[in-house]
């Protein structure tokens, strides 16, 4: 990957910050419009990934699919929010990579970021001002609320960007859909 670019100079989808009144964190979906690039099978290929307090998952560079990521993750959410589980993988297309996700209450989450399927072992995010971070524990407490507003938010600013560019496709309806299915609730 290359050099970490300042986030301001980014079109990026919230920032990450520490709830004042808890120790709960803000976990926002990242996704940077200007990136994106549609390749010769009509799938959308551009940035998207997790910020949390100034670490990222699983960069702050990663590449992916954010249409149907982003369908997968609401449809995860929406599961959660509608009690058909409490606990769910926000996965990546490209790459091993997951956020594990528990509803342990309704207004906060408790997630965990994990860089391989098999091995199952909670890791750091990445910290562009850091080689590695130390610790052992690296799940955290996040605002329910704030992470489903930061996801509706980088699902509207990519279907924008879509329309933006006359970018049409199935994906990108069913994303729409979900979308609007998680704000009704």
């Amino acid at each position: 990957m290359g050099q970490h670019k300042d986030a301001r100079n980014r079109n990026c989808v919230a920032g990450a910050v520490i709830d004042a009144m808890t120790d709960r964190r803000t976990l926002s979906v990242v996704t940077e419009p200007k990136t994106f690039t549609m390749n010769a099978s009509g799938s959308v290929l551009g940035r998207i990934y997790l910020g949390l307090d100034g670490e990222y998952f699983p960069d702050d560079e990663w590449y992916d699919f954010p249409v149907p990521v982003l369908s997968w993750w609401i449809e995860c959410i929406l599961n959660l929010l509608t009690g058909n589980g409490d606990e769910c993988e926000l996965l990546f297309m490209d790459g091993p990579q997951f956020l594990h996700v528990a509803a342990d209450k309704r207004d906060v989450w408790s997630v965990a970021f994990f860089r391989d399927l098999a091995n199952r072992r909670s890791e750091p995010l990445f910290s562009p001002g850091e080689a590695t971070r130390l610790g052992s524990d690296h799940k955290y407490e996040i605002s329910a609320k704030q992470f489903v507003t930061s996801m509706l938010e980088a699902a509207r600013v990519v279907i924008a960007e879509c329309a933006r560019r006359d970018w049409r496709s199935e994906s990108i309806g069913e994303l729409e859909r979900l979308k609007d299915r998680l704000q009704a609730l």
